[in-house]
């Protein structure tokens, strides 16, 4: 018999369960969606509660583990523009990860391991840091990770890791009490949680199969040569190399709609409560300011004492560095705080993948939702209605284009985001949704753009700005 250690729909699969149990009774099973779930085999199992112990899920008294937070914030980017296109946002991991080879440390990054699975290893020389260069976006294998990290505090060398909030959590539980952490340096990536490894295994077979060559690199967000639009590009053993738009896959149709339930609703998103001596990711919202980058920016929010010495120890012309007002920071960077939202939709595609193949699962739900879409962009069309567009997205150029928006009846564009408001948008002004109510008599019908679970939140928040129109609501559509 076997039994889960924390509810199914919070356990964050980061293996710290498995790390400390001494009786060899819990294993990582895969879900039918590919995610991995701890499993205690009750005949092997004592019951000694370690598991339990460990669990960052189960820590009922947070404020005991985390560090103290002083609002910072910058940004920042790698000068060598040759390096700074191979690295991801700004460089910054990499900067610091050389910053503590430099002075004796090692660094635990994650890795493509045997079948492209991703997992963390651990580097002691600059060349070493390469193979944990670019995003994975599928699940980890952390098992070598906490008594590792755990061996290298034991003899005295500073270790930065890099990892996921989930995982920095189990690694701060795991040896919160068992070492001294002065030599850590725990760095957390702004998350918008993962894929499992089923879906980008089945990728990498489906991209064989077609080129007849097995796949020998494959790197996420490759810099073609700026940050937008996302390209992946995977590498053939015949030699060839294909890059393609991120939309433009099964895996991104995957990565949106195909995510571990704990990610709906995140434990570890909560910026005052992170157990990270750094928070670290892409600086939205710094597109029009001084101090951007078109190859990249990242966003450094350090909490600790020992992160802002890290940092003042980074040599100016090797990265460039300026402080920015962590309010405005905060504000365009959304993942800090909140839980990626289940799109609604993405049901389908998950009971489709649990019996077909991931390029099954796609072309099944392609079927379904592209009659209903073909059913609204028939009425949209034309000059029938005076149309109004909310949601303005990275993908806006993409979708522009598949729905055929110029044959539209265009008058307005609305968002909510402080940031988006007033710019200009296929040239058009975007304007506050705040606003709407003052449009009733020039606008006939609202397209939703907007991803979301729940057409009924979104139709509430038309509601209370005072829209009596029509709406069509069009975000699930997206990913077809």
């Amino acid at each position: 018999m076997s039994k889960y250690i924390a509810n199914i729909s919070d356990c964050c699969g980061c293996s710290v369960c498995l790390s400390v149990c001494q009786c060899m009774a819990i294993t990582m099973k895969p879900n039918d969606l590919g995610f991995l779930y701890p499993c205690i085999d009750e005949d092997l199992c004592i019951e000694c509660g370690d598991c339990k112990d460990v669990c960052p899920v189960l820590e009922t008294n947070l404020n005991k583990m985390v560090n103290l937070f002083d609002k910072k914030a910058y940004t920042g980017y790698l000068v060598d523009n040759i390096e700074l296109l191979t690295s991801t946002s700004g460089g910054f991991a990499n900067a610091i990860s050389k910053k503590i080879i430099e002075q004796g440390g090692c660094v635990f990054g994650v890795k493509y391991g045997d079948n492209f699975i991703p997992e963390y290893d651990v580097a002691y020389t600059e060349e070493e840091l390469e193979v944990f260069k670019g995003s994975k976006y599928t699940e980890v294998n952390n098992n070598k990770l906490f008594e590792c990290v755990k061996s290298e505090l034991n003899v005295g060398k500073k270790v930065l890791v890099i990892g996921l909030p989930c995982v920095i959590a189990s690694l701060k539980k795991y040896i919160n009490t068992n070492v001294n952490i002065n030599n850590l340096y725990l760095c957390e990536l702004i998350c918008g949680g993962y894929t499992s490894r089923r879906v980008l295994s089945e990728l990498i077979e489906e991209m064989e199969n077609k080129y007849e060559s097995k796949v020998s690199s494959f790197i996420f967000r490759v810099k073609n040569p700026y940050v937008l639009p996302c390209y992946f590009q995977v590498g053939f053993e015949n030699g060839i190399i294909e890059s393609m738009k991120w939309n433009e896959t099964y895996f991104e149709k995957a990565y949106r709609l195909i995510k571990r339930d704990s990610c709906y609703n995140c434990k570890f998103k909560n910026i005052e409560l992170s157990y990270a001596d750094f928070i670290i990711g892409d600086h939205w919202g710094s597109e029009n300011q001084m101090h951007y980058n078109k190859y990249g920016n990242s966003l450094i929010l350090p909490r600790t004492p020992k992160a802002l010495a890290l940092i003042d120890s980074l040599e100016e012309q090797f990265f460039k560095i300026v402080e920015v007002d962590f309010e405005e920071a905060y504000k365009y960077n959304h993942m800090l705080s909140k839980s990626i939202t289940n799109l609604e939709g993405s049901n389908y595609l998950k009971e489709y993948f649990k019996k077909n193949s991931l390029k099954r699962a796609c072309e099944l739900y392609n079927i379904k939702l592209k009659k209903e879409l073909e059913e609204i962009l028939s009425e949209i069309k034309g000059e029938r209605y005076n149309v109004a567009l909310w949601g303005v997205s990275m993908g806006i150029d993409n979708m522009y284009e598949k729905y055929d928006m110029k044959n539209w009846n265009i008058k307005y564009i609305f968002d909510s985001s402080e940031y988006k408001i007033g710019m200009n948008c296929h040239g058009l002004k975007v304007n506050n949704i705040k606003d709407i109510h003052k449009f009733n008599k020039k606008i006939d019908v609202i397209v939703s753009l907007i991803s979301s679970t729940d057409c009924v939140v979104l139709k509430k928040q038309l509601l209370e700005n005072g829209w009596k129109g029509k709406t069509f609501y069009m975000g699930k559509y997206r990913f077809i």
